[in-house]
């Protein structure tokens, strides 16, 4: 039955009506759906885990979905999350690039385990699936495309994990460097009016590597 519930459940319901323990529900809880609570079972948690990371993909905001997991208070399911996301294979990580939505992108992907902090105050950032070597080139395509469309490409740059690592960096000024004349000119007719404004320079001088914001870090220069 509790497989059957998995399968069929809503985000919000999936989200806020299972726990890990029977000390997860508290009797006396400010809100009433804190009372109740469906208890994963060990040989479902798998199940839970895949299921509700494909809800996270589609959040509009990464970070107020995890924020009111409530099996994300119990440790040993942290910890589940991490291995979970450990174990992903190439194609699945591939997978997962190709159809997550642009907070998901932005907010769950880093370039090694070190990235990733048990202790931060953003629940987000204790979990992180690690991009490999060989996905680096088509993360970053998938991202470039979701920065192109970003309503602010300063909040969207500034929020990027990735980024936040120098050898990305590198990586991320290459391909820019390296874009076709006829890329370019997509990324001109395109682009949303925020992402021609900040991304494009003249010269590669006019690329900032200790900017104050992100995105003078990066540049497409017009030839």
């Amino acid at each position: 039955m509790i497989a059957s519930i998995i399968d069929t459940a809503g985000d919000d319901f999936l989200n806020t009506m299972f726990v890990l323990t029977v000390d997860d529900i508290r009797e006396n809880a400010e809100n009433n759906y804190e009372s109740f609570g469906f208890i994963i079972p060990e040989d479902l948690l798998e199940k839970y885990i895949e299921k509700w990371i494909n809800s996270v993909k589609t959040a509009d905001s990464v970070k107020e979905c995890m924020d009111v997991n409530r099996p994300l208070m119990n440790a040993k399911f942290c910890s589940a999350v991490r291995n979970y996301m450990r174990q992903l294979d190439k194609e699945k990580i591939a997978f997962i690039i190709d159809t997550t939505e642009d907070d998901f992108l932005n907010t769950m992907f880093v370039m090694k385990e070190e990235d990733i902090n048990d202790n931060s105050r953003n629940t987000f950032e204790c979990f992180g699936i690690v991009i490999t070597d060989d996905l680096i080139q088509k993360y970053i395509k998938s991202w470039l495309g979701k920065v192109s469309c970003a309503n602010s490409v300063k909040e969207y740059m500034n929020a990027n994990r990735p980024s936040m690592d120098v050898s990305f960096r590198s990586v991320f000024r290459t391909y820019l460097r390296q874009l076709e004349k006829e890329e370019i000119g997509n990324f001109i007719l395109r682009g949303d009016v925020d992402f021609v404004n900040k991304m494009f320079v003249m010269t590669e001088e006019d690329i900032q590597e200790n900017a104050e914001n992100k995105y003078e870090y990066f540049g497409i220069v017009i030839t």
